[in-house]
C-alpha cells in the first residue's frame, strides 16, 4: 500500500475535480500507461482527442469534462457534469490511502480472528456429534476430551474446505466418519486395557 501511495504522490500531478470539471497541474498530456494494446492518457489541455484510442484495444482518455473508456472496440463516455456534487483533490485521495491502509490491516486481523472463531465453532458442532457417537458407541470419554478431539477432527475438513470449497454436508460427513474411526479406536484401546 505504501508503494502504491508513493507512486501516486510522485507520478500523479496536482489535480482538482470540482463542479463537473477536472483541472490538472500540467500543460501537456500525461501518459500513465502506454503499451502495445492499452493506453491511459490524462489531458485537460484539449490537445488530445478521442482518436488517440483508435489504435488500441483498451484504453482511457481523461479530459477536463469526461472519461472516455474503450474496451474491446466499445467506447463508453462518463461525463464529470453528471457528478457535480463530487469534489476532490490529490490531497483528498492521499488521505484515503491512509484510511485504506488502516482498514486493510483491520480486515486482515478480523479475517483471521473470525477464522479462528469459526474453527472453534465447527469444533463445538463436531463435539455435539461426538456426544451422540459416544452415547451410540458406548465410549467412555468426557466432554473436554470430546471437544479436544473435535478440534483435531475438524482440521482436515477445514484444510480440504480451503482447497475445494466443500458443501456443508460433505464437511460434516468427513467429521462424522473421522469421529466414528476415532471412537472405534478408543473402544478398542479400552477393551484391551480392561
Amino acid at each position: 500500500m505504501t508503494l502504491m501511495k508513493s507512486a501516486f504522490q510522485t507520478k500523479v500531478p496536482e489535480f482538482n475535480l470540482k463542479d463537473g470539471r477536472l483541472t490538472v497541474n500540467s500543460d501537456h498530456p500525461i501518459y500513465l500507461e502506454k503499451e502495445k494494446n492499452s493506453i491511459f492518457v490524462v489531458d485537460t489541455t484539449g490537445k488530445t482527442t478521442v482518436h488517440i484510442l483508435d489504435s488500441y484495444q483498451t484504453g482511457f482518455l481523461v479530459t477536463a469534462n469526461e472519461i472516455i473508456q474503450k474496451n474491446q472496440g466499445q467506447t463508453k463516455t462518463t461525463y464529470f457534469k453528471d457528478f457535480k456534487e463530487l469534489s476532490f483533490t490529490k490531497k483528498d485521495l492521499l488521505k484515503w490511502f491512509n484510511l485504506m491502509y488502516i482498514f486493510g490491516i483491520l480486515f486482515i486481523v478480523l479475517y483471521y480472528l473470525l477464522g479462528v472463531i469459526g474453527m472453534f465453532w465447527s469444533a463445538l458442532v463436531a463435539s455435539v456429534i461426538g456426544l451422540l457417537l459416544k452415547w451410540i458407541m458406548k465410549a467412555k470419554v468426557e466432554f473436554s476430551q470430546i471437544y479436544l478431539l473435535s478440534v483435531f477432527v475438524v482440521t482436515l475438513p477445514k484444510l480440504l474446505n480451503i482447497t475445494f470449497s466443500l458443501p456443508f454436508w460433505v464437511f460434516y460427513g468427513i467429521v462424522l466418519i473421522y469421529q466414528i474411526l476415532v471412537y472405534r479406536k478408543i473402544r478398542q484401546i479400552k477393551d484391551h486395557t480392561a
